[in-house]
């Protein structure tokens, strides 16, 4: 098979796509990987991650780092901002496909000659310019809805919202196949898009390898919270977590993973100080997109603190629930429907009520006071990710199924 993944920006920071992109070629197929932006996180990431793969690799290098860069990206910002005025004066985009994202206004004219059986996308940002290739090729589309795209915009602004409606409503029904993250997304998008697409759950999961798992006796429970970024106070939830630890009775100690820049670090600093808890809290650099179970297998329990401020976070499941689990970790997770699933049918960790910190400090507490439930939960989570929480397990369902398609 022939394969077109379109990545919004740097491909190191869509973990569903590199993992998709990393499958297709294990199984022989031919990937070709268009990067609309590169520039906007660490170069030296990025060249690593793509260094070592065999994909065909097309990128805009829209950095401003060079003047030619400058340029381009001086002329994607222009046209986007015309589209908005233009449908701010009119009540219509002059350009529609554009409307929620500048990342693929220029786009290589050579990659719409090239035949494909299959074009990849993770957002509905991406979803009209697939559709329009769709009809240029013949290509069939995967649309990956790593977010319930239509909860998520409902949240920012009616313009936002009213676009991916529009788009969903003209082309989601189009495409061949439709992932979701859990089961109860996949059950909303099949009412949403309707029954012609072939639905599929595939969860946010790592790739299969190896890990040694450890084991840890220490008195004080170390807590981890991973993130590509660390802000303290929003939907994700972090400062519940550390509201949480604060009034925690056991020896823990919290250790918060990401990316931070100077006016996050204030905040947080500020409110570890309010909350006196500076010495039970370690904020660490982000962990190398390849690497991310390894970073975490150190640790005890994985927390979340999300709030389901919109549809979308109560219906789908976060990356680092998974790596938890494939590391070895107990996990404790709010009580909502996407993330609830797993905790519940795997038997690896606690729910406790979003936003609840004495109810997650209680949960925190018990199970650092009863090390046996400890090991129940990191067995079972070390049990799950053997049997079957690897991401070939639920992406090989789909190959198989674009395979015959193909053939």
């Amino acid at each position: 098979m022939r394969i077109l993944i379109l990545a919004p920006s740097e491909i190191c920071y869509h973990p569903r796509l590199l993992k998709a992109a990393d499958f297709f070629i294990k199984k022989g197929d031919k990937v070709v990987v268009f990067n609309s932006i590169t520039g906007l996180a660490s170069k030296e990431v990025y060249d690593k991650t793509t260094g070592i793969r065999n994909w065909v690799l097309y990128e805009n290098d829209i950095s401003k780092r060079t003047f030619g860069s400058k340029i381009r990206w001086l002329f994607s910002s222009v046209v986007f901002k015309l589209n908005y005025l233009f449908l701010k004066f009119t009540g219509k985009w002059l350009f529609f496909q554009y409307g929620l994202s500048r990342s693929f206004i220029l786009f290589p004219s050579d990659l719409k000659k090239q035949a494909f059986d299959y074009i990849y996308i993770n957002l509905v940002d991406t979803l009209p310019l697939a559709s329009s290739l769709q009809k240029k090729t013949g290509a069939a589309i995967i649309y990956d809805c790593q977010e319930y795209f239509k909860g998520q915009s409902k949240g920012f602004n009616d313009i936002q919202y009213k676009w991916v409606v529009e788009a969903e409503n003209k082309y989601a029904s189009l495409c061949r196949v439709v992932l979701g993250t859990t089961a109860v997304m996949v059950k909303k998008l099949e009412e949403d898009f309707g029954s012609a697409p072939s639905y599929f759950r595939v969860r946010n999961l790592p790739l299969k390898s190896d890990i040694a798992f450890r084991e840890n006796s220490d008195s004080t429970l170390k807590l981890i919270w991973h993130g590509l970024n660390i802000v303290p106070e929003n939907v994700r939830g972090v400062h519940i977590l550390l509201q949480a630890v604060s009034v925690c009775k056991t020896p823990v100690h919290l250790y918060l993973q990401g990316h931070i820049n100077g006016i996050n670090k204030a905040k947080l600093d500020e409110l570890m100080a309010k909350l006196n808890i500076a010495h039970l809290v370690t904020v660490i650099d982000a962990a190398d997109p390849d690497c991310i179970v390894e970073s975490l297998i150190k640790y005890d329990v994985g927390l979340a603190g999300e709030l389901a401020a919109e549809e979308n976070q109560m219906l789908t499941s976060s990356n680092k629930l998974f790596e938890y689990i494939y590391a070895g970790l107990a996990v404790i997770m709010p009580d909502l429907p996407g993330l609830a699933e797993t905790v519940n049918d795997y038997s690896v960790g606690e729910l406790y009520e979003q936003g609840d910190f004495q109810q997650l400090a209680d949960k925190i507490d018990s199970i650092n006071n009863n090390r046996v439930t400890l090991n129940g939960f990191k067995n079972a989570s070390r049990k799950a990710a053997k049997e079957e929480l690897f991401w070939e397990n639920d992406f090989g369902k789909v190959w198989q199924h674009l395979n015959k398609q193909v053939r």
